[in-house]
């Protein structure tokens, strides 16, 4: 009886313990799923995540392309009409057009004078030559609408307008045809392969459906509807249509799921551009994600089914559950062309994610300490490296949850320095101390060297290659502000009139092409020479404050005119900085003066500013 008990006991005790073993590992079960469930949701935020910022890099890139496209032609097709005007009978402004032509995004350049203007816009196929026209005489520059250019192979195209006046009355158009494809265009590092990008107008009409021109046979909220889209979801979507600022919307669709929209106006048009991904066609990507996922499930379940089996057991599935961990990150690293980078604020370290490996000169390991000694150095341009520790180290500078940016070169695999923006935001705790600064890299490059190419180009007086009126006052503004003293000539040919009517424009245009030419070799290569007229020239001498090697270098150039051409002489007036004015303009208009004086004692000599030529 004793023993029945014992082993009933013994029994009861086992199948306790049973209970207890089976309810401990049911908890704990239920433990690991549910946080695998919050692990997994947290995986596809991060998964969303990407894919909103890959979709906004990509589509605001192509929106601040077009838009500067626009910008860059508008502005030509300006200092076009500036030359023209500015140069008697227009010379010279052939040969830019000519230059301009040459621009690979440009279809077509042309002029129209404005005589038949309309019955030429109307030939050309604009479809509203009335309107633009009246804009047009009213000195604004026009975007059109596209429209099918009736050329040798008709072409959609759209166009921008710049008026050309002269003695302040409108002569004629420069007109510049851009292919309609250029509104979808996307350069390859802004590429995304997932997106489909649209033109549309605000109340929805679709214009440009890729490379397709479809105006007035489809609109969005047709499609949204068709979609069975909720009315509310369909308000949200109206409201970013007629916001002036980037909108994303998310939308689900019965049919086809999940898919991101993201909205910005041109600011021409009524214009707005939309990019849509639907997060069904990226999943691709996740399935190693979600494959390791499931890997990391099956390992966890092993692990409790075998928990009694020993510590050993324990310490090879935790290990396997850390490499799997470090796989999926590494995925989602490369998942993005973008560059991650962490700097803690602490520990003076900077880290980036290990796809900078691929491009750059850096272990993927490797730890820099940016404050020790070189350790930028093979990296960064020598030049930028204190602007990177700057960014770090002053922490005050970063606003609040506000992201600030500097431009830097790397050094690629290749050699080569590459221009990267970089963008930082600084992570604090709750008492407000720093902790680190999260951002990322993006390769602007290109963006630089176009944008450095159109600064040259537009700085430049067509004819002589001398600095244009608007460059060289900001250059010589910009010297002013370190300077300690100065000269300022002002050049003047004089009687150049008589010499185009009597010798002709072109032998005219040569003289001032060998001016600028002797200019230069009789001053410094640092000084700065600029034609602020027809037939009038400035140049800035900095660093010199005395007044005899300015008087030399006149009489110089003065000695040096009668090799350029019988009869040509100029007259020079000299005022000095910061005697003579503290600003441009008071130097232009010292000088000036200076010149004047010149030409009323007997031209083709230089006088310095006194009171006395400012009075007379």
């Amino acid at each position: 009886m004793d023993k029945t008990k014992g082993k009933d006991l013994h029994k009861t005790v086992r199948n306790r313990g049973m209970v207890l073993i089976a309810a401990g590992m049911a908890v704990m079960g239920f433990a690991v799923f549910f946080l695998l469930h919050i692990y997994q949701n947290k995986n596809e935020e991060i998964f969303r995540t990407l894919i909103e910022e890959n979709l906004t890099s990509t589509h605001q890139g192509q929106a601040s392309d077009i838009r500067g496209i626009i910008r860059e032609t508008g502005g030509l097709l300006e200092k076009l009409a500036d030359v023209y005007a500015d140069t008697a009978e227009g010379g010279g402004s052939g040969a830019y057009l000519e230059t301009i032509r040459e621009l690979e995004y440009l279809y077509e350049v042309e002029y129209y004078p404005s005589e038949g203007l309309q019955e030429a816009l109307k030939a050309a196929g604009f479809p509203e030559g009335g309107e633009i026209s009246n804009r047009l005489e009213k000195g604004e520059t026009v975007v059109s609408d596209i429209f099918l250019h009736g050329g040798k192979e008709p072409v959609y195209v759209f166009s921008i307008l710049a008026p050309a006046e002269r003695d302040g009355s409108f002569t004629g158009v420069f007109c510049a045809y851009l292919d309609a494809d250029l509104l979808l265009w996307t350069s390859e590092k802004q590429k995304y392969d997932h997106a489909d990008n649209m033109l549309l107008r605000r109340g929805g009409e679709l214009v440009l459906d890729g490379s397709e021109y479809v105006e007035g046979l489809y609109n969005l909220y047709d499609d949204l509807e068709e979609m069975k889209i909720p009315e509310a979801k369909v308000a949200l979507v109206r409201d970013a249509m007629q916001s002036d600022e980037t909108r994303l919307v998310v939308l689900k669709s019965p049919r086809q799921g999940e898919f991101y929209m993201l909205t910005s106006p041109l600011g021409y048009n009524d214009w707005m551009l939309l990019s849509i991904t639907h997060s069904n066609e990226v999943r691709g990507y996740a399935t190693p994600i979600m494959r390791n996922t499931v890997l990391l499930v099956a390992a966890l379940l092993i692990f409790l089914a075998l928990l009694l089996g020993g510590g050993w057991w324990v310490y090879a599935r935790q290990r396997e559950k850390i490499l799997h961990s470090q796989a999926r990150y590494e995925l989602l690293a490369e998942f993005s062309d973008t560059v991650l980078f962490i700097y803690d604020c602490a520990a003076k370290t900077l880290v980036f994610t290990p796809n900078i490996t691929s491009r750059y000169h850096i272990p993927k390991s490797d730890v820099i300490r940016p404050f020790d000694g070189n350790a930028l150095l093979t990296l960064l341009h020598p030049q930028d490296v204190e602007i990177l520790q700057d960014m770090l180290k002053n922490t005050d500078q970063f606003g609040e949850n506000q992201a600030k940016s500097v431009t830097l070169r790397f050094l690629n695999r290749e050699g080569e320095y590459r221009w990267m923006r970089c963008q930082g935001q600084l992570l604090q705790d709750k008492h407000g101390k720093p902790l680190s600064v999260v951002g990322k890299l993006s390769d602007v490059h290109e963006m630089k060297a176009k944008e450095q190419a159109l600064i040259e180009s537009s700085s430049l007086d067509a004819l002589t290659g001398a600095l244009n009126r608007r460059a060289v006052q900001e250059r010589i503004e910009e010297q002013l502000t370190h300077v300690r003293s100065g000269f300022l000539f002002m050049l003047d040919v004089d009687d150049f009139k008589k010499i185009n009517d009597s010798r002709g424009h072109t032998a005219g245009d040569a003289f001032l092409v060998s001016l600028v030419e002797g200019i230069r070799k009789e001053f410094r290569q640092e000084d700065i020479t600029g034609r602020i007229g027809g037939d009038e020239f400035v140049v800035f001498m900095p660093d010199t404050g005395d007044a005899a090697v300015a008087c030399q270098k006149a009489e110089s150039l003065l000695a040096r005119l009668p090799a350029l051409g019988e009869g040509m002489s100029v007259s020079i007036g000299i005022a000095a900085f910061p005697a003579d004015g503290g600003t441009y303009q008071a130097l232009y208009e010292k000088a000036d003066a200076a010149m004047y004086q010149a030409k009323r004692l007997g031209k083709h000599r230089y006088s310095l500013f006194t009171e006395a030529s400012a009075g007379s």
